[in-house]
């Protein structure tokens, strides 16, 4: 609205306050009709050693939340810093699109970490290896799908914009960090496994290394390759900090979200990368758009639900196929 010209730019602050009203008044209405609001809580489970322990993971958990924005932000100020304002807009743009590709693996973690939370506390160890393996195929299937439809359309996408000469550079960008992301996807909910058990203070520890690795990459990669060099930076810190966290849950926890599924979907990602690779390009980047997605979808996800990688994939293909076509 905005860019329509009906609403000004010197009030975006209030229009964003205003949203998230919205979503707080929702989020209580939803509440009081659950019911989950009104009833008196009982406080005497909080006995003083209790609070002591509330208190110590508390302290970790707010440091790990502060690590995590500051390490995974450095790439973006020290664009700035290093090179200048407008590589690092660039960098940033690019960086929201591949941070699509995240967006499973997030919504996942959200949902997993109150049953990750409940089985520690019960002892369940075998239902967290469930929610662990389940949580990397769909993180990675879904992550895959959405790499592979923005890579082959992303030229597409910049040419159609106002100013497609500030696009230089970008795809090879997106490349390194599409594929930081999807190393995220791959390795699923590892952080949430971490923060709710007894080991919850390494992962702060996990998060300095990505911090400092980050910073070292970043001064190394930039001066050398640019703005492709903070990418190559960003894969690379991503890329120890999820094998460390991966390494250390198999080494104490005995758990690992790998199989031969994993196999089977990076093999199908590859093979669809390959002939859609060869494919000649139409020129209309819209009819392109049109095209690549269409295949990159049709062959994608009819692979992937023959392979039988997921279950809970294929019954959601299911569900939606007979929604659309009901018998």
């Amino acid at each position: 609205m905005v860019y329509l010209g009906y609403l000004t730019t010197d009030l975006i602050p209030y229009y964003i306050i205003g949203f998230f009203v919205v979503i707080l008044i929702v989020i209580v209405i939803y509440m009081l009709r659950l019911g989950a609001i009104g009833r008196s809580p009982s406080f005497d489970f909080l006995t003083r050693d209790r609070l002591k322990q509330i208190a110590k993971y508390s302290v970790f958990s707010a440091l790990s939340v502060l690590g995590a924005v500051l390490a995974f932000r450095i790439d973006v100020v020290m664009v700035t810093g290093i090179l200048d304002k407008e590589s690092a807009g660039l960098y940033f743009n690019v960086l929201a699109m591949a941070t699509v590709i995240d967006i499973p693996n997030q919504a996942i973690g959200k949902v997993a970490g109150p049953i990750i939370s409940r089985s520690w506390n019960d002892g369940d160890t075998d239902n967290i290896r469930a929610i662990y393996s389940k949580g990397s195929i769909n993180s990675l299937i879904v992550g895959m799908l959405i790499f592979l439809g923005i890579w082959f359309n992303i030229d597409s996408i910049f040419a159609m914009s106002a100013r497609p000469e500030a696009f230089v550079g970008a795809t090879q960008v997106f490349l390194f960090l599409g594929v930081a992301k999807l190393i995220d996807a791959l390795t699923g909910i590892n952080s949430h496994i971490l923060i709710y058990s007894d080991y919850y203070k390494y992962n702060l520890l996990f998060l300095l290394l990505l911090g400092g690795l980050n910073v070292v990459c970043n001064v190394f990669f930039i001066d050398s390759y640019g703005l492709q060099g903070a990418a190559i930076a960003t894969l690379l810190s991503l890329t120890v900090y999820n094998l460390v966290k991966y390494l250390f849950i198999r080494h104490y926890m005995k758990m690992t979200p790998f199989g031969l599924n994993t196999l089977k979907v990076i093999g199908i990602g590859i093979l669809v990368f390959a002939i859609l690779y060869v494919m000649p390009t139409p020129e209309s980047n819209i009819v392109s758009i049109i095209v690549r997605s269409s295949l990159i979808s049709s062959l994608f996800i009819g692979l992937v639900y023959l392979s039988k990688a997921s279950l809970d994939f294929n019954n959601m293909i299911v569900k939606y196929v007979r929604m659309v076509f009901p018998k």
